[in-house]
């Protein structure tokens, strides 16, 4: 069997900085990286290629035997993100523990885990909360110095500011402070304004000297449109449109993904596209079971469908290198949620194509929206 990762020959520059500031200096880092750009390698070789290696050049990709080397954390949103990750390393020292897993087999994982036996583990926010059976072993590696990272994937969604925020990542902070001996930190994410990177320092008791490493977020295989249909005589005439761009994406041995406002639109936009094209569409959005919602990313990432109608809900743990063409049907909520979803196409460096639809109405309604969403917060706090 071939080593992890000896496909690569370099690292980006980015990745470099970060490797060096996490695995070499101990220190903690935050990387803002596009889609794309490697954010996984960046703690999956600290965790599987033995130290020291010159953050100049490729790291020696022989796998670490675990000798008192530690294990490396990664929080992760999504339990078939962790599943595909586990999959591509293709080692068993590499696991994901999380709900889904049988009673027999979380005990074993668990187990392993304490001996020391696993190089990196994935698990979700939701499994660190306090008095759990992962948190009480994790505590006490970290007491013994057996924890050499945590990395937290879309760690955007610490912030209330971030587009995708998750009430269990805003308590990682916790988490973190009931460690015997804190090991750096590693949050990664593709955006982050302001704000968010201010609540993540917060949360996670970061310093403000911690670095911040970004790369550009220029893609030069995506072509980017905005296509105005405000004159278009009905709706028929954005389906032609949006149609030959999935065709396109057809033609390329690609998929594509295009995202909608409401449930509903996603609904009826698979439906047409499903009835006219003989498409494999599925629609999804937060209204659905989760096993259902599963199965639709399972299909999606293993080749089943060519075209997923969702909502902003499946911003997360789309690693599929051939999506060719993103489609916005509405204008996306911020340019946060664009970028995060746009930069979804092209991940294998082939050219791909982000459209975006525009009509009269679409600022304004969701300007509306959020003073809904506004005016139910505050409802909420009592204000």
């Amino acid at each position: 069997q071939k080593p992890p990762f000896s496909h690569i020959s370099s690292l980006r520059s980015e990745q470099k900085q970060l490797i060096a500031a996490t695995a070499r200096l101990g220190s903690s880092a935050i990387g803002l990286l596009p889609t794309g750009a490697g954010k996984s390698l960046t703690y999956q070789l600290p965790a599987l290629a033995p130290l020291p290696w010159s953050p100049s050049g490729p790291p020696s990709l022989v796998v670490n035997p675990r000798a008192g080397c530690g294990t490396v954390v990664c929080v992760s949103p999504l339990i078939a993100l962790m599943g595909d990750q586990v999959a591509a390393v293709g080692r068993p020292d590499v696991v994901a523990i999380h709900s889904d897993l049988s009673a027999a087999d979380r005990k074993k994982r668990l187990a392993q885990l304490a001996a020391g036996q696993l190089a990196l583990v994935y698990c979700a926010p939701e499994s660190l909360g306090r008095g759990s059976a992962l948190t009480r072993t994790l505590v006490s590696l970290s007491g013994y110095r057996r924890l050499r990272l945590i990395a937290i994937d879309e760690a955007h969604c610490v912030s209330e500011w971030g587009h995708d925020f998750r009430p269990a990542y805003k308590q990682l902070g916790a988490f973190v402070a009931s460690l015997p001996v804190r090991p750096p930190l590693l949050a990664l994410t593709a955006t982050a304004s302001a704000e968010v990177l201010k609540d993540l320092r917060a949360t996670l008791s970061l310093p403000e000297d911690t670095p911040v490493v970004r790369a550009s977020a220029d893609r030069p295989n995506l072509y980017y449109a905005v296509v105005d249909h405000s004159s278009a005589v009905c709706l028929e005439d954005r389906l032609v449109d949006l149609r030959r761009e999935i065709a396109w994406a057809k033609e390329q041995a690609g998929v594509a993904l295009v995202y909608a406002h409401r449930r509903a639109d996603c609904d009826s936009l698979a439906a047409a596209l499903r009835a006219e094209s003989g498409l494999h569409v599925s629609s999804y959005h937060s209204g659905l079971p989760r096993a259902t919602k599963s199965k639709i990313l399972t299909d999606f990432l293993g080749g089943k469908l060519d075209v997923v109608v969702a909502t902003v809900a499946f911003g997360m743990g789309v690693d599929k290198g051939n999506v060719r063409v993103v489609a916005h049907w509405s204008l996306p909520p911020s340019l946060s949620h664009y970028a995060q979803e746009a930069g979804r196409a092209g991940r294998d460096g082939a050219p791909a194509r982000a459209i975006l639809y525009y009509v009269d109405g679409d600022r304004e309604r969701r300007a509306y929206l959020a003073r809904l969403a506004g005016q139910a917060d505050r409802e909420r706090d009592g204000d």
